[in-house]
């Protein structure tokens, strides 16, 4: 289980523009020094990523995305708020299962319809802009387990659920 985490709150009314590009800021960050990551967005609703990207990570790795020049500008420029390097409680009765819903993938949503939960992320290497549609579950039990390289559950990994 990772020991440390960060959440980045977007205070810029774009809130789903910013947690999109901190999202794909971060994805290319951790997949460039091969660093291993969880996320959850625990703001998240139905049809909203929410206001805040959360991070599980070792402490090297979170302190290595503030520094960042690409991430640490959103923090100077302060269109998001972190709390830095958290210590994860040892005492957690809840976890998050966050998972990619590939089938929400292959939907065609009208342009008049709200989309479900997602976050929009562009491919490093050909500019592409994709949708990411996530499934996230509540859990009581923990489970270990792999992460994708968005961040996501592999195999129903957890994460803590931290309120």
């Amino acid at each position: 289980m990772f020991e440390y985490y960060i959440d980045f709150k977007i205070k810029d009314p774009q809130t789903s523009y910013f947690i999109n590009r901190l999202f794909t800021k971060i994805h290319g960050f951790m997949t460039k020094n091969r660093s291993f990551f969880a996320m959850d967005l625990p703001s998240a609703s139905e049809i909203s990523s929410g206001d805040i990207l959360r991070i599980f990570s070792d402490a090297v790795s979170i302190d290595k995305i503030t520094n960042d020049p690409r991430i640490n500008m959103y923090i100077k420029n302060k269109v998001i708020e972190t709390t830095y390097l958290v210590q994860i409680p040892k005492k957690i009765t809840q976890f998050v299962i966050l998972k990619r819903n590939r089938f929400a993938e292959k939907v065609t949503y009208p342009k008049n319809k709200k989309k479900p939960f997602h976050i929009n992320y562009e491919n490093n290497s050909n500019g592409k802009v994709f949708s990411l549609y996530l499934d996230r579950t509540i859990v009581d039990k923990h489970k270990e387990g792999e992460f994708t390289s968005f961040g996501t559950s592999k195999d129903s990994s957890t994460v803590p659920y931290l309120e």
